[in-house]
């Protein structure tokens, strides 16, 4: 009987710390509103979604990492003003109208391989749905020095085209193609700024 009384102060603690330790189901995870400790900034760029369907949340948090590389805003803007002068019984009248309208719109421009929904969770109290999305950042900075490299031997391939060509035409192509690619560079370089830290 001592035997057994003994066991059971000693697994007592270790069972209390077991049960302090334990998750509560469906407790809201720590990206949802902050960073994430298993997703840390250092090796990881993340993006949140919300929604009221997974997929779209899913989606959502895609879109989210990609507004970390690159957004297009394009703004137009449109003045329009009118005059006219009318005589009402020997006075004239003068009228000036105004218009002003502005529409801005944003959008992102970026292809990303390598992008995983890691985590979901779905609110209990709203109903809504939540994802995050995650990029390695050392496997996204791989894959875009690889690119590089291969473009650049791209334009070297096209100026020694452009170089050995008596063709005036086939000059020109060679050397807007190699432009190209280099425009086409610089967004991987961009890029590549932004995951390698």
């Amino acid at each position: 009987m001592k035997t057994l009384a003994r066991i059971l102060l000693l697994a007592m603690p270790l069972l209390l710390a077991a049960c302090s330790n334990a998750k509560p189901e469906n407790a809201r995870p720590d990206w949802v509103l902050g960073n994430s400790g298993k997703y840390p900034a250092n090796a990881y760029l993340i993006g949140r979604g919300q929604a009221d369907n997974m997929a779209v949340a899913k989606d959502r948090a895609r879109a989210d990492l990609a507004k970390i590389f690159s957004v297009n805003i394009s703004e137009q803007s449109q003045d329009a003003s009118s005059y006219s002068q009318t005589n009402a019984g020997g006075q004239a009248v003068m009228q000036n109208t105004m218009d002003v309208s502005r529409s801005i719109s944003t959008r992102t421009d970026q292809v990303l391989s390598g992008v995983e929904i890691s985590d979901s969770w779905q609110d209990p109290a709203t109903q809504q749905f939540y994802a995050l999305a995650t990029l390695s950042r050392a496997k996204a900075g791989t894959a875009l020095r690889q690119q590089i490299s291969e473009l650049d031997a791209a334009t070297r391939g096209y100026i020694a085209t452009a170089q050995g060509s008596d063709d005036l035409f086939d000059k020109i192509t060679a050397s807007g193609q190699a432009v190209d690619a280099q425009r086409t560079r610089a967004g991987l370089q961009r890029a590549l700024q932004v995951v390698d830290l």
